[in-house]
């Protein structure tokens, strides 16, 4: 086969691999242009890089240098102001709770009664009161949200 002005490479062992050379002007072996080449794989890796670079400017700006313990404890005692701001979910009556209280109310004289939560963190436990009343034979007992 003949390959024109190009040549075959020769490995460390003298045997030719199928890849050909162009001896290029002063002698310099480049690959013949329909081979790879590493270029491209370089470029995308340098924009993978720059990418990650800006991340992490942008990361330690939006930080204000802070560094990352320092930002999980900033995170913490935000939840926990939070959780003493708002609260927590109230956990709602159990079906044994419920039925016994159900009991006891059926002896109390029935008026008009509003079950009301402030938010979502208590509704499932006024629910369940709510419940309670109603299984107690409470039919004047309503359940909504506090309206302001």
């Amino acid at each position: 086969m003949d390959a024109g002005p190009y040549r075959r490479l020769a490995d460390d062992t003298g045997q030719s691999p199928d890849v050909l050379c162009d001896p290029g002007p002063n002698g310099q072996r480049r690959l013949d242009s329909g081979q790879w080449s590493y270029s491209g794989v370089l470029a995308s890796k340098n924009g993978q890089i720059e990418l990650k670079d800006r991340q992490l400017a942008d990361y330690r700006d939006k930080l204000k240098g802070a560094t990352p313990e320092e930002a999980k404890a900033k995170i913490d005692a935000l939840e926990r102001t939070v959780n003493l701001t708002i609260g927590r979910r109230w956990d709602p009556l159990t079906k044994p709770e419920i039925a016994a209280l159900a009991v006891n109310l059926t002896s109390v004289p029935k008026i008009r009664v509003q079950i009301m939560y402030e938010n979502a963190l208590g509704k499932d436990l006024a629910q369940s009161f709510y419940d309670a009343f109603k299984q107690a034979g409470w039919d004047d007992a309503s359940f909504g949200p506090v309206v302001a």
